[in-house]
């Protein structure tokens, strides 16, 4: 006679549900990437081709910011160090840039995923748009938290920034995405005294 299965506590089937469910989304994100990349590879159409491997890449943003998604004493919480580092090694391979060239000083955080995602999606449209555009510049990438707010400052972007960030515009769909999302987590993106290569983000950690 089979000895019956061993007992496991609630918290056991708990963090084996959260890790089936993060790998069954994961593996989402990277069917959808991929289906993205493809078509991309088909299409002849050069600025289609383009907005295709763009889309790819906001989706592989996104599987980078849930794939550090945990449970923390009963609530979700998003590892923003692990989120962040893994989404800039991600622009590095996609852009084929030398390590050397992000300067990365990040502390050991976590926030809200409600307010970590936009974060995150913020990050990869600043980065994605001076690793493409201008040339691998060297970028400082630092980000803290101090009285339960996000800091995420980054310098020498490889390109200017207006004095009133908040209005920067162009008509591109990376700007639109970025006003979009600061106002979503109820954050700022201002511009450094004196530095017009820099950016400075602040969003707070929980959602108020």
């Amino acid at each position: 006679m089979a000895d019956p299965p061993p007992h496991r506590s609630l918290e056991d089937l708990c963090q084996e549900l959260e890790q089936e469910a993060r790998h069954r989304i994961g593996n989402s994100f990277q069917a959808v990437s991929a289906l993205t990349k493809a078509r991309a590879r088909a299409v002849a159409d050069a600025p289609t081709k383009a907005e295709l491997n763009e889309l790819a890449a906001r989706v592989e943003a996104f599987a980078a910011a849930h794939a550090n998604l945990r449970f923390q004493d009963g609530r979700p919480v998003m590892l923003m160090k692990e989120a962040i580092e893994s989404l800039v090694n991600g622009l590095r391979v996609q852009h084929e840039i030398a390590g050397e060239s992000v300067d990365l000083d990040v502390a050991p955080f976590d926030m809200d995923p409600d307010q970590g995602l936009p974060l995150v999606l913020i990050l990869h449209e600043l980065s994605a748009h001076s690793f493409k555009c201008h040339g691998a510049p060297k970028i400082c990438l630092t980000a803290d938290t101090r009285d339960d707010v996000a800091r995420l400052t980054i310098v020498d972007l490889g390109f200017h920034l207006p004095k009133e960030v908040s209005a920067a515009s162009g008509g591109s769909l990376g700007w639109d995405l970025i006003r979009l999302l600061v106002r979503q987590a109820g954050g700022s993106l201002l511009r450094p005294e004196g530095r017009s290569d820099a950016v400075e983000i602040t969003v707070p950690r929980h959602r108020r």
